[in-house]
């Protein structure tokens, strides 16, 4: 009994320790290896990360392009969202009919071709069209990488998970960059859009050949964190999920809804609450995008060490401290700094909440990345939408508000997670 209750705790500070007993944080981060399908799915996550952060700048050149008000470019996140969802709703089925490489390329592709609607497109019909493909092929994408990063590493998932966020960081970070050079040159804003042909074409040719493991034929409710006090065999069989997860779906809900109401309406609100020009708070975004990056480095290193659990409010802390300030203080020399400080904390919120999740009941990891996925897609179905209707009520400024909301339930939320899994082991 007491050394179960010793690994127990050793995963309570170390996340990537899930099911193998005296394997130490030390152990896990030497022994970790990054093979050809490792970079295969981190560079597919930061192409998706890519393209879903140049939501935002895009929508707000096309409110210019199209004359849209804030409820109809919403359209285009609520667009993306619902495809999202969608995919969060079948990918683990999608994944159990087609392969995990067929939803893997097929995501790509997928994705490249709502992509090309978008660029072409003449007016909002085919814009959100294009977006709606690009949220539905898309997802089933990133339900695959993540789930097939957490089988291929097993109890290294925590490191192989944040490791891949950090290169979804830089693409979140390059596309704010890329498209804030474009619209200020020749090039004009579209050419953010058009690189991924190039792109695509090179996955194809550098990782050619190279698929995803295949889906296990079977899962042991043993391989669970709370082994039969929380996740029985009867679970297993009927693909129930442990009750405390949906507590961490809930987080989700609530970190995706932050996290994208910032990233979506960031342009929006610099431009009209701070007094930049679209194409300079574009690239003060980018700049956002790279304390993001900064922050999930730093973080890798942390989760070698200390449970997800535990960083999750601390990193909301950041949040509740950063955002009054940004949002209050419309000084550009003020907003801006506070705006960085707050993305220290959001660049985490996802992350660890992923593997956080998944090792509640590790053998049902595509599962439980398809449910969370849904969580972001019904966050970005809703919550843009929401700051959207009520910006148009009572101005960008006021609707920010609603961010404070959603920081503060997150962190009250990430707080009982945190009480209830101690005490649950």
């Amino acid at each position: 009994m007491s050394e179960n209750t010793n690994l127990i705790s050793t995963s309570l500070l170390n996340p990537a320790i899930v099911s193998d007993p005296g394997v130490s944080a030390e152990q896990v981060a030497r022994t970790f290896k990054r093979d050809k399908f490792t970079w295969l799915s981190y560079s597919l996550l930061g192409y998706y990360s890519y393209l879903l952060a140049l939501l935002g700048p895009v929508i707000a050149f096309l409110v210019i392009d199209f004359n849209l008000d804030y409820i109809t470019s919403s359209l285009h996140f609520s667009a993306f969202a619902l495809g999202m969802f969608l995919a969060g709703a079948s990918g683990d089925r999608v994944n159990r009919l087609v392969g995990r490489s067929m939803t893997l390329w097929g995501g790509t592709l997928g994705m490249a071709f709502g992509t090309l609607l978008l660029v072409l497109s003449a007016g909002p019909v085919q814009s959100v069209a294009g977006v709606f493909l690009m949220g539905l092929l898309g997802s089933w994408l990133l339900v695959t990488v993540q789930s097939s990063l957490s089988d291929h590493h097993g109890h290294q998932r925590g490191i192989a998970l944040t490791e891949a966020n950090i290169i979804a960081s830089f693409g979140s970070s390059l596309s704010a960059w890329v498209i804030g050079f474009a619209a200020n040159t020749v090039l004009g804003w579209r050419f953010s859009l058009w690189l991924v042909g190039p792109v695509v074409l090179a996955f194809l040719l550098i990782f050619k050949g190279q698929g995803a493991p295949a889906l296990p034929p079977t899962r042991q409710a043993t391989e669970s964190t709370f082994n039969a006090a929380t996740f029985t065999a009867s679970n297993t069989r009927k693909k129930r999920l442990p009750a405390i997860f949906w507590l961490f779906w809930l987080v989700g809900f609530l970190a995706v809804s932050t996290e994208w109401c910032v990233g979506f309406w960031g342009v929006d609100f610099l431009n009209k609450v701070g007094g930049l020009s679209k194409s300079n708070s574009a690239l003060v975004m980018g700049l956002y995008f790279v304390i993001i990056v900064f922050s999930r480095i730093v973080v890798s290193r942390l989760i070698r060490h200390f449970a997800a659990n535990v960083l999750l409010p601390l990193s909301a802390a950041f949040i509740l401290v950063g955002f009054p300030v940004f949002w209050l203080v419309p000084n550009p020399f003020i907003s801006i700094p506070s705006l960085l400080f707050m993305g220290l904390g959001i660049a985490n919120l996802v992350p660890l909440n992923v593997p956080a999740a998944i090792s509640l009941a590790p053998a049902q990891a595509d599962l439980i990345s398809a449910r969370l996925t849904s969580a972001s897609g019904l966050a970005l179905l809703v919550s843009p939408f929401a700051l959207g209707w009520l910006a148009d009520l009572v101005g960008i400024q006021q609707a920010f508000g609603f961010i404070m909301i959603l920081a503060t339930s997150m962190f009250g939320l990430m707080l009982v997670g945190y009480f209830k899994t101690r005490k649950a082991v």
